[in-house]
């Protein structure tokens, strides 16, 4: 995501746009979505994931039409749904990360350039150690999208 910022100090967005880095690199349409939606999306959305799912799948699926191709040979319903499962774990992964990043204060985020420059593997790790400013929301929002994931049989 990038953002455009009103001011210097970044506290006012001005405009955010979503960069698809699918051009990047070959991977899963699920690497785009599931750490997305997974990391945003309220219990009751989370209840309803199917639901949105389908709305991405049949989005993709007009794009793909819109490129010439045939979604069903490129990247069949089928397939998106086994990628689901197999890239479910890391959608999980990145969602508890992002749901941690979300939560901390400005003032206590972590400088990642300093941690991905530092020689010292343990500077990085704490990448994923850090307590989230807000406990207890961390771990209403974890909870509820472990229970959610294990309901899916990928816990």
């Amino acid at each position: 995501m990038m953002v455009l910022y009103e001011d210097k100090q970044k506290e006012v967005a001005k405009d955010i746009m979503l960069v698809d880095w699918q051009c990047i690199t070959r991977a899963s349409p699920l690497h785009d979505i599931g750490p997305l939606f997974y990391s945003t999306a309220p219990k009751d959305a989370l209840d309803n994931d199917r639901d949105y799912m389908e709305v991405y799948y049949d989005e993709l699926s007009k794009r793909i039409k819109e490129l010439g191709s045939d979604p069903e040979t490129v990247y069949p319903h089928s397939e998106f749904e086994k990628d689901r499962n197999s890239y479910g774990f890391f959608c999980f992964g990145f969602a508890l990360t992002g749901i941690k990043g979300m939560l901390t204060k400005r003032e206590n985020a972590p400088d990642l350039t300093e941690r991905l420059k530092a020689d010292d593997q343990s500077a990085l790790e704490t990448m994923f150690t850090d307590v989230a400013d807000n406990v207890d929301e961390w771990m209403f929002r974890t909870k509820y999208l472990a229970r959610h994931f294990i309901s899916l049989g990928i816990l």
